[in-house]
């Protein structure tokens, strides 16, 4: 196949699941297989523990962690359609116990590059995140590497429909 049609599928793929084709995935189509690398690791991952909520949680940190404003506009209003304030999470306001210990493991891991000791995973399997979901938690914080590294390099600029 060659490599317009395959963008073309992978645009209309986009488009058909969002309503528009993000402005992070036209960049990352510069590389066929980058992107597809990033969309199928992203599909992989919504069959994991996590929640959708909990996955938008965990890339909104890590993408506010990065200093990406492009996904951490996308992922915050994401967050915010499923109930969730990132607000809470910028300020360090309430949230459940279990939201709290995603956040931590998502800075720790981002912080530490994933140097997370055996004492500090039993802490996080106490508060509710054990080791599968801390798994899941770095495949997503490797999915933000991309797109967040993308945006650095492209200067991405936000889509309209990501404000709304």
């Amino acid at each position: 196949m060659d490599a317009s049609l395959a963008e073309g599928q992978i645009f209309d793929a986009v488009k058909a699941k969002f309503g528009f084709v993000p402005n992070v995935i036209r960049e990352l189509a510069a590389s066929p297989a980058a992107v597809r690398a990033y969309l199928a690791g992203q599909e992989a991952l919504e069959s994991g523990r996590l929640s959708p909520a909990e996955r938008q949680l965990v890339q909104y940190v890590a993408s506010k962690s990065h200093g990406c404003g492009y996904c951490s506009t996308a992922h915050g209003g994401l967050l915010r359609r499923l109930g969730g304030d990132p607000k809470l999470v910028d300020s360090d306001g309430p949230m459940s116990a279990r939201d709290r210990a995603i956040v931590h493991a998502t800075r720790l891991i981002v912080d530490s590059r994933g140097q997370v000791d055996s004492a500090e995973q039993g802490r996080l399997a106490a508060a509710g995140v054990d080791r599968s979901e801390l798994l899941e938690i770095v495949a997503l914080v490797a999915m933000k590497v991309i797109t967040n590294y993308t945006n650095h390099i492209a200067q991405t600029k936000i889509d309209p429909e990501l404000l709304k």
